[in-house]
């Protein structure tokens, strides 16, 4: 085992930083040299034992002072933890995910922690609050309040007593899986955030029936908030009672045993996450007095079948029922205006889905990898839907979109490979990026006169798509846009059209013919990169430059004549043309880019109307010895190929 550490010059002071191949048994030397000078070992670092999954045991030396952040986190071997007097500063995360640990002993000459009572814990002496306990920690009848992180992680812990005088128990105090039973005095005032998160063996919690805080009330195995009536910690065996207005955050968070759970008609509200991982529970009905259903609230409750959602709900949350892979079918009611971010993404199982009109909006990736889905109607109420809002919805073979959308975005249909047609209506202006990328099924598409830009890679790999016609209305087509697109055979690029944007065609095929129109100015890197049927194209007078490879591997181009407005031919821009035979480069060209016509086999001659002090030629542009003639020059240049 190698221990790293920071020297403090100054102090003469040294910090454990890390280590390398920790052992079971581990012994913090008192001083370590360095340069020849003798440091002391003050501090165990942040993260310094960090997952030294196989440490058992360790001895820490009486010069160590402070014990940072997550020091001995995910130690989870560690059985035991002795501190010496010296220590004066423990962080409270310092034994996060330790569930192994059972013994913990602090020094008796220590001024500022204790482990008063054998308890088996750590104590601060001052504030009587315990900040460290372990799986066989007896709390002593002097604790006033129990710090967070606590028992964090402590998996064998499985009851505890909070006594009287115990005022506050801090966040994430209990993060005990074994945890089974659990009993709170009447003079706790606070329980902090997450207190008993991923309790999921939690069968009991009983509340003193004297504390003016939080009740238990009706026996229902429940922390309940009494000023609010928010329940605010369940169990696996929670009954919830009839007066509760709200479900809390994380109240039932991976209660994995919660098989069945009755929301009263009391309930307004579902809060955040308030059911996430309750992989148990198989059915659920939200009552009509329910108008909201928090972000996460049924997170990953696999096996959940059946859901009714109330009727007076106006909003399902982000990741509402976000893995939710048994639920085959739902309603969602005439209330509800929005879907949210991720509500139903990943529901696998689901094939059908009722979107009522009254929904104005469906959020980014709401029904993301629903691939059981085979068709969706969108009523026109909706007026945007958030992108990636149905990628990878294998299944989906039709979609309607209603004339109320204005954009498709970004991933909209990405990956929906069995969709083989789609409508676009008049109001859309712009198909964003990738958003029919993927769509392998696609044979055909209209794009209206509305659509003024096709963004990257919208079309990408739509290897089924056999014909488009683009309208005048369209400026540019961004980088991919129709790139693997293997069946297309033709393509019209209108007048209005001033940019293809690299790899807008790369690797279309089965292209065999294409019209730029003069509004073109400039063709993108790799535009026609691999369009192996092109034979011939002709590139207009207003464009003035040709990017790299841009018509590299046509390799069946038999001839291509470049205009007079061209002045750059980019690096490979027709590398592997092999059928080509002969080009003509007019004066306007003052440079050609390294390899641009390498492996044009074919290529015998090659005229450049230009001196050879006006233009620049890359040593490797051309494939063989004596294809280039310098027109208006009395001499001809040999090409050396490298």
């Amino acid at each position: 085992m190698t221990i790293k550490y920071e020297y403090d010059k100054s102090a003469m002071t040294a910090e454990i930083v890390g280590v390398d191949d920790c052992g079971t048994n581990v012994v913090i030397p008192a001083t370590v040299e360095y340069y020849k000078k003798v440091y002391k070992v003050t501090t165990i670092g942040k993260k310094a034992f960090l997952e030294c999954k196989a440490l058992e045991n360790i001895v820490i030396p009486n010069n160590v002072t402070n014990i940072e952040e997550y020091a001995f986190s995910r130690c989870e071997s560690l059985a035991s933890i002795e501190i010496p007097k010296s220590v004066v500063r423990i962080h409270e995360c310092a034994f996060t995910f330790c569930e192994s640990l059972n013994s913990i002993k602090v020094d008796s000459g220590n001024t500022v922690y204790d482990s008063r009572d054998n308890c088996n814990a750590i104590i601060e002496t001052q504030t009587n609050t315990l900040i460290h306990g372990c799986n066989r920690t007896v709390i002593p009848c002097s604790v006033t309040s129990i710090a967070k992180a606590a028992f964090h992680f402590r998996k064998c812990l499985t009851s505890i007593v909070i006594h009287s005088g115990i005022t506050s128990i801090g966040d994430y105090a209990f993060y005990c899986s074994g945890l089974r039973s659990i009993e709170i005095s009447d003079t706790v005032t606070c329980i902090g955030d997450r207190a008993f998160e991923s309790c999921r063996s939690l069968n009991s919690i009983k509340i003193d029936s004297d504390n003016t805080i939080y009740d238990s009330r009706d026996n229902c195995n429940a922390i309940i908030e009494t000023q609010t009536n928010t329940l605010i910690h369940g169990c696996n065996r929670t009954v919830i009672p009839n007066s509760v207005t709200n479900i809390g955050e994380k109240a039932f968070q991976h209660c994995s045993g919660l098989t069945s759970i009755e929301i009263p008609n009391s309930v307004v509200s579902i809060g955040e996450s308030a059911f996430y991982g309750c992989t148990g529970i198989t059915s659920i009905e939200i009552p009509n007095s329910v108008t909201s259903i928090g972000r996460s609230a049924f997170f990953w409750c696999q096996g959940l079948t059946h859901v009714v959602i109330g009727e007076n709900v106006t909003s399902i949350g982000e990741n509402a029922f976000f893995g939710c892979t048994r639920i085959a079918s739902i309603k969602i009611p005439n209330s509800v205006v929005s879907i949210g971010y991720k509500a139903f993404a990943n529901c696998t199982g689901l094939t059908s889905i009722e979107i009522p009109s009254s929904i104005t909006s469906i959020g980014g990736s709401a029904f993301y990898g629903c691939s059981g889905l085979t068709s969706i109607e969108i009523p026109n109420s909706v007026v945007s839907i958030g992108s990636d809002a149905f990628k990878n919805c294998t299944g989906l073979t039709s979609i309607e979109i209603p004339s109320s959308i204005t954009s498709i975005e970004s991933y909209t249909f990405c990956g929906c490979t069995r969709l083989t047609g789609i409508e676009i209506p008049n109001s859309v202006t712009c198909i964003g990026n990738c958003a029919f990328f993927g769509c392998s099924g696609l044979t055909s598409i209209e794009i209206p006169n509305s659509v003024t830009s096709i963004g990257r890679s919208a079309f990408y790999k739509c290897s089924s798509l056999t014909s488009i016609e683009i309208p005048n209305s369209v400026t540019t087509i961004e980088e991919s846009a129709f790139y693997e697109c293997s069946s297309l055979t033709s393509i019209t690029i209108p007048n209005s059209v001033t940019t293809i944007g690299e790899r807008a065609f790369g690797d279309c095929r089965s292209l065999t013919s294409i019209t730029i129109p003069n509004s073109v100015t400039s063709i993108g890197e790799w535009a026609f990169y691999k369009c192996s049927s092109l034979t011939s194209i002709e590139i207009p007078n207003s464009v003035t430059s040709i990017g790299d490879y841009a018509f590299g591997d046509c390799r069946s181009l038999t001839s291509i004549t470049i205009p007079n407005s061209v002045t750059t031919i980019g690096e490979c821009a027709f590398e592997f043309c092999r059928s080509l035979t002969s080009i003509t480069i007019p004066s306007s060209v003052t440079t050609i880019g390294k390899s641009a016509f390498y492996g044009c086999t074919s290529l015998k001659r090659v005229k450049i109307y230009n001196k050879k002090d006006k233009i620049t030629i890359n040593d490797s542009a051309f494939p063989t010895d004596n294809v280039v003639e310098f027109v208006g020059s009395s001499w001809w240049r040999k090409i050396l190929h490298q």
